[in-house]
């Protein structure tokens, strides 16, 4: 078997999760040295990931009839030729060819082979204006400022897959029979019916957090994973550890409900969640005013409102010295 052979199926191994340890770090030490070997993973990844396939679907796939019926959709639309003779993983690569050159197109596997082209719809936000999204389900999305969501305009009979970027808030229609999955990078989202958060901003850092209702987080193609449940979350850190925690942030939903709530939070809490919210430089003129507490709930409050409010019940002096603010006072 030549090196092309050889590095196909052991892509194909380590996507499906056969791969053993050895040659897990194998194909490690070749993403590292080998800039083909990187590339091909690269686009077999990305087949997986917006096919979400198993094993056996790979087994009893009809390559050639899967390929032409793409064909047939895709008339003025440039097709790259992939030759049995030139690929030796040929299957998967007419497969592959047919997903990364297709432009807001989605697939629907029924059974072992048939396939059905699945318009796919966009909701993109800009860097001012948030938005709602009613989707045929029944479910509520909530797309935050530089957010873009991407789904079916009708689901699968099986399942309900979304992807995100950015940051959403779902509100899930329950159906036992059809699970809900959002998709952000290589992080996923199952649920049957529930609230919850998903910050995906940071492709390194997705942090998932349940409302109401039970979430399982997970990474791709492992069923392994954490079970949320209401005011809990889960973080995905550099895109592979996957750590589960009380909701420490009372706040993580300011974004959309326009709510600031602190419950015997000292100063420098509130200071550090306004100077994030509000996107301004907050800061204590002495250490001695971390101290103060504040009970408060601020329900779409401009900064400055805020600022008279701390200032009258915590007898503090906040000024605004043009690049900074300061809170002064004798501590509490």
């Amino acid at each position: 078997m030549d090196n092309d052979n050889l590095h196909n199926e052991l892509i194909q191994k380590v996507l499906l999760g056969d791969a053993s340890e050895q040659e897990a770090k194998q194909l490690d030490e070749l993403l590292v040295s080998d800039a083909g070997v990187k590339s091909l993973f690269n686009e077999m990844k990305k087949l997986y990931d917006v096919t979400e396939m198993d094993k056996s679907f790979y087994d009893k796939l009809d390559a050639d009839k899967y390929y032409n019926k793409f064909i047939e959709t895709t008339e003025g639309k440039e097709v790259i030729p992939i030759s049995s003779e030139s690929n030796s993983n040929y299957t998967f690569l007419k497969i592959a060819a047919a997903i990364l050159i297709s432009v807001g197109i989605g697939y629907q596997f029924l059974g072992s082979e048939e396939v059905v082209i699945v318009e796919m719809a966009v909701i993109e936000t800009n860097t001012i204006e948030k938005t709602e999204e009613h989707l045929m389900d029944n479910s509520d999305v909530k797309l935050n400022i530089n957010s873009k969501l991407t789904y079916p305009k009708s689901f699968s009979a099986d399942k309900r897959i979304v992807e995100l970027k950015g940051e959403a808030f779902f509100e899930i229609e329950p159906d036992s029979t059809k699970p809900f999955i959002v998709k952000a990078g290589n992080v996923r989202i199952k649920v049957l019916g529930t609230a919850f958060n998903v910050n995906a901003n940071n492709p390194d850092s997705v942090v998932v957090t349940v409302k109401e209702g039970t979430v399982k987080v997970y990474l791709t193609r492992q069923d392994k994973g954490v079970i949320l449940t209401a005011n809990e979350k889960g973080t995905v850190l550099n895109t592979k550890n996957l750590t589960q925690a009380n909701n420490d942030n009372m706040n993580y939903l300011y974004w959309y409900d326009g709510v600031l709530t602190f419950e015997d939070a000292t100063l420098d809490k509130v200071v550090s969640t306004m100077n994030k919210v509000y996107g301004i430089n907050i800061t204590l003129a002495n250490e001695a005013l971390s101290s103060c507490r504040v009970t408060a709930s601020y329900n779409n409050f401009e900064a400055s409102k805020i600022f008279k409010l701390l200032e009258m019940t915590l007898g503090l002096t906040i000024e605004d010295q043009q690049e900074e603010i300061v809170i002064t006072g004798e501590g509490c």
